[in-house]
């Protein structure tokens, strides 16, 4: 999608004001937040992820230790701005110590362009009302920009059409908080820039592949846009609130230098920090680095228009998940100079198949729909991987009742799909099956979302197992990906045993030119067919983005380590 700039006066305040409190007035050299603060954010699903919240805390929980202060998520799926005056009005602990941040507007537009007027009259009336509530409690409350619809670089009339009704609803929001002193951070601008550094790497990037709801990258620059906002990274305030830093342009830039590689799993990553100076004068202070629970800090000294490059190391033994996607947040503080911005982060520890297989149970499984007391029919999963003999996988599938695959069924588009199972479906299948993922694209770009969530991305190879009939008895069978799935993935070369009391064997040729692949499964157990009809269970990713690529199970047989890589 075109990234579309609109020019609102009503952002460019000189003096930002919080319940009569002038950022003139306010402590110039504190962060605005203060130890025992909570920051409830109220929102649409776009907050009830509670991602950008998560990354907010680790941040605040690094830089504050033993502060106190909390990030809620009081968000919740499909809502719209007047559930935000429920919310905030049942909110149990409103006051001086609680911080509002109120993010609405996707819903609002109701998905369609027509009849802005009255939706805008409608959003404005709730947003106000959420105004009263919170100074009625002295609660501080900051609007948030919200993110936009959008997809790839690639122009979409539908899409930049129901962008543009929401801007029309964040414009008219923007002059109520003018009007009422409130305080609005442009999260919008922030995810757009990020989205168009993703899109210089690749113009697929998506942040959002179901049009809407954002993957991590899109969280960590909402989070790193809110935290920089406040002044995370300054001492925290002790009487009055520091301001809030509303304007995003500054004199001095931090960026990570990109890179990706393999580090040991005792090891560290070295990271490199380029401060830029766009002023004419010289300046001095301090670059701090947060990423994973650790800090570090630099002094740095940068000439007018010059360049400072400053050398960071993230110890191994911070990364303490299998797998992780989070901002590395930086900051520069000198004299009367604050900064922050992220880059991003993402690793994932590998598993060394040389030495012995990977290994899976049910309970490995997690549910991703369906009854919380159902166990994921698949078990036993032991997964062998060398570039040069290619992969074999072995599962036992059990199920006491088989919802056989049917063709002809159609999609939750109302399309007909004429195969066994719809291998672009994100939301499993009608019937019993297993889908397999394979990752084959190299390191600097393993683990990207460059599809919508409907599709596959080029590079990610998706093959499923479903049941059928034969001789009066179930036996499985294996389909691929229409057409073949990648160049590097031959299915002519593929083998597939159902060796009858429900033990299956996959056998897949070289499969990647590196040495490393990603993999994940994805199990439905149907009840009848139709798709919904049962749960489904995933082996990896979240529950809102099961088969997220940078989730997937790293699998190498050179040696066991940590892949990492520093930007998009």
């Amino acid at each position: 999608m075109r990234i579309q700039q609109m020019s609102l006066s009503v952002l460019a305040l000189s003096v930002c004001l919080v319940f009569g409190l002038s950022l003139r007035e306010a402590d110039a050299e504190t962060c605005y937040l203060k130890a025992g603060d909570e920051i409830a954010t109220f929102g649409d699903s776009i907050t009830g992820q509670g991602v950008y919240q998560a990354y907010m805390q680790r941040v605040i929980d690094t830089l504050y230790p033993g502060s106190r202060i909390t990030v809620v998520n009081s968000g919740s799926g499909g809502k719209s701005a007047d559930s935000g005056v429920a919310a905030l009005k049942a909110f149990p602990r409103k006051g001086p110590n609680s911080i509002a941040t109120v993010m609405f507007g996707v819903n609002d537009t109701r998905w369609a362009a027509a009849g802005m007027e009255a939706k805008a009259k409608t959003f404005v009336e709730h947003m106000g009302r959420m105004i009263e509530i919170a100074k009625e409690s002295e609660m501080p409350i900051i609007f948030l920009r919200e993110t936009h619809f959008s997809h790839n670089a690639a122009p979409d009339a539908w899409v930049d059409s129901i962008t543009e009704a929401l801007e029309y609803l964040l414009k008219a929001a923007g002059e109520l908080a003018a009007e009422k002193d409130v305080p609005v951070i442009d999260v919008l601008d922030a995810y757009r820039e990020a989205l168009s550094e993703a899109w210089k790497k690749d113009p697929k990037y998506e942040f959002t592949p179901d049009v809407i709801h954002p993957t991590q990258p899109g969280h960590a620059a909402m989070a790193t846009e809110i935290l920089r906002a406040m002044g995370v990274g300054l001492p925290l305030a002790t009487d009055e609130r520091g301001p809030l830093h509303l304007e995003r342009k500054a004199a001095v830039k931090l960026e990570a230098a990109d890179g990706n590689g393999m580090i040991a799993e005792n090891g560290a990553i070295a990271l490199v920090v380029r401060c830029r100076n766009t002023s004419d004068a010289q300046v001095e202070g301090e670059v701090t680095i947060v990423v994973s629970g650790h800090k570090d800090t630099k002094t740095a000294s940068v000439a007018a228009g010059g360049t400072q490059e400053l050398s960071f190391k993230i110890p191994a033994a911070k990364l303490e998940s299998r797998w992780g996607v989070e901002p590395l947040y930086m900051v520069f503080k000198g004299d009367d100079v604050f900064v922050a911005d992220h880059a991003l982060f993402y690793y994932s520890k590998v598993f060394h198949t040389g030495k012995e297989a990977f290994v899976a149970t049910a309970e490995d499984f997690r549910r991703a729909s369906g009854e919380a007391d159902r166990t994921c029919p698949v078990s036993r999963v032991s997964v062998n991987y060398h570039p040069r003999a290619g992969i074999t996988i072995e599962f036992k599938w059990t199920d006491k009742n088989v919802v056989p695959a049917q063709l002809g069924f159609k999609n939750r588009f109302g399309q007909t799909i004429r195969a066994p199972l719809d291998l672009r479906n994100r939301d499993g299948q009608p019937c019993d099956a297993i889908e397999f993922y394979f990752d084959l694209r190299p390191d600097e770009s393993m683990g990207r979302f460059t599809c919508n969530a409907d599709a596959n991305p080029r590079g990610v190879t998706r093959i499923g197992a479903y049941k059928g009939k034969k001789d009066g008895k179930f036996v499985t069978h294996l389909t691929p990906l229409p057409p073949p799935p990648s160049p590097r993935m031959r299915m002519d070369q593929t083998t597939f045993t159902d060796q009858g009391d429900g033990t299956c064997l996959l056998r897949l040729p070289k499969t990647t030119r590196g040495a490393t692949l990603g993999f994940s499964m994805r199990v439905t157990d149907a009840d009848e067919f139709g798709f919904g009809k049962g749960p489904v269970f995933y082996l990896t990713g979240r529950t809102d983005v099961v088969h997220e690529p940078m989730s997937y199970i790293m699998l190498s047989a050179a040696k066991p380590g940590i892949f990492y890589r520093i930007g998009y």
